[in-house]
């Protein structure tokens, strides 16, 4: 039965029995978020070694995409189910980081592509900010993880993707989250 409960007997009795669910969770949600962490320690310190600045453009781009994964409400902003694909998105990271110094341009142009469509996302929700518009928050959080899922795909395509991504389907989303909101 998925209804609420209306007093304080029937939340008791609904505690009870979930009891056990709600252990096990929180067991999964501790080994996930310090597998996470440990993964993004590992990224911070070999991100770390991109010196070069040649590699500069690759340094700033993770270290804004982890401030983007990792950020003070990111468990309540992300949600579980998008916080489970985070080593995922930390072994993307390390995959790329291994084939540095040698990224090359095709690294370079893809960071472009990404952070075109970062902007483009963040613009989108300053305007739907402004504009209070709540009902494009599913569409926008839908676009904000096909982005994170592009990285994959790009930068350490191996690893599979969660959803179909590409550019094409990047531009459609935009287009209809732009044409909801006029």
């Amino acid at each position: 039965d998925e209804s609420l409960p209306i007093d304080r007997a029937e939340f008791e009795a609904l505690l009870a029995s979930s009891k056990s669910k709600i252990l096990t969770v929180a067991d999964k949600l501790e080994k996930l978020l310090r597998s996470t962490f440990k993964l993004r320690r590992e990224v911070l310190s070999e991100a770390g070694k991109l010196a070069s600045p040649t590699l500069l453009y690759a340094r700033q781009d993770i270290q804004a995409q982890l401030d983007g994964l990792i950020h003070e409400s990111f468990l309540s902003q992300s949600g579980l189910l998008w916080v489970a694909e985070y080593p995922r998105y930390f072994e993307a990271i390390k995959i790329r980081l291994d084939k540095a110094p040698h990224l090359g341009e095709k690294d370079q142009l893809n960071t472009e592509m990404v952070a075109k469509y970062r902007k483009r996302y963040e613009s989108i929700v300053e305007k739907s900010a402004e504009q209070s518009a709540e009902f494009l928050a599913e569409e926008l959080n839908h676009l904000r993880w096909m982005i994170e899922e592009l990285r994959v795909s790009l930068f350490a395509q191996s690893l599979g993707t969660r959803m179909p991504v590409s550019s094409r389907r990047i531009e459609k989303q935009i287009e209809e989250i732009l044409s909801a909101s006029t």
